[in-house]
């Protein structure tokens, strides 16, 4: 079953990051009534020309800091309240730092977590709400160690470790929230383009600069496999979108309760 998104209401967080923009531009093309872009910053340009180009539809900004509890909450709030209801939730944001792990983890572990469960609060059928979709975008490095960039890894394994959690469908069958992990390969984004504080040791920047070198794609294609991926998927599922390409696959089982 394909989910037609025509006329649905959706709030995207790192709207203006590389992936995010793609994102947005998708979700545009493909009829979305509302868009609401959280963000650490606005981009006017961007929404300028969105507005231009799509002028029946409504787009606005609000700032966010996914790594604050409080802000999250208040930001995605006031998103559905403009729009008048929310359906698709995206989460799109995260950072490569790994000198600081604290806010690495902060960013791309506890904003998934704030991001998530704020979205089960505002749209979950337990509350009062229609139920919807939640994309976590997190990374091929959350299936894979990666030993120049550990702390990142480590904060992308979380991300997908919580999704995999809360779309269980426990969970499903109270909120009526599906939740999908779409994991990205390389892609051509401010990320790669200009790395910093990207590795965790010294002496591993010479492996950082040799990953640095692997094939990309660019972030126009992965956007569109994203939103494809939200529109397929069940809840649960995993996806890896790489070089233009986009597969889902089945995580092994290595442990079960015995009762």
């Amino acid at each position: 079953m394909v989910v037609d998104i025509t006329g649905l209401k959706a709030a995207i967080c790192g709207g203006f990051g590389g992936i995010g923009q793609a994102i947005c531009k998708v979700l545009l093309e493909q009829g979305v009534l509302c868009l609401a872009v959280l963000d650490l910053k606005e981009d006017k340009d961007s929404l300028e020309a969105w507005r231009k180009s799509y002028p029946t539809q409504k787009i606005f900004f609000n700032y966010i800091d996914v790594a604050e509890k409080s802000v999250v909450e208040e930001s995605m709030r006031a998103a559905k309240e403009k729009m008048g209801g929310l359906d698709i939730f995206m989460n799109s944001s995260g950072i490569l730092n790994e000198i600081n792990p604290e806010l690495c983890i902060q960013v791309n572990l506890l904003g998934t977590i704030y991001t998530s469960l704020t979205a089960v609060n505002l749209m979950g059928k337990h509350k009062g709400g229609n139920g919807g979709i939640v994309i976590n975008v997190t990374s091929v490095l959350g299936l894979e160690p990666s030993h120049p960039i550990a702390v990142y890894t480590a904060s992308k394994h979380g991300g997908i470790g919580f999704t995999r959690s809360i779309s269980h469908e426990f969970h499903y069958n109270k909120t009526g929230l599906a939740f999908i992990a779409v994991c990205p390969g390389l892609t051509n984004t401010k990320l790669v383009q200009n790395p910093q504080n990207a590795a965790t040791f010294d002496y591993v920047e010479g492996e950082m600069a040799k990953i640095l070198t692997a094939k990309t794609q660019e972030a126009d294609i992965c956007g569109e496999n994203i939103v494809k991926a939200m529109r397929t998927g069940k809840t649960g599922s995993i996806w890896i979108c790489d070089l233009g390409t986009l597969r889902e696959i089945e995580m092994p089982v290595h442990w079960t309760l015995q009762f």
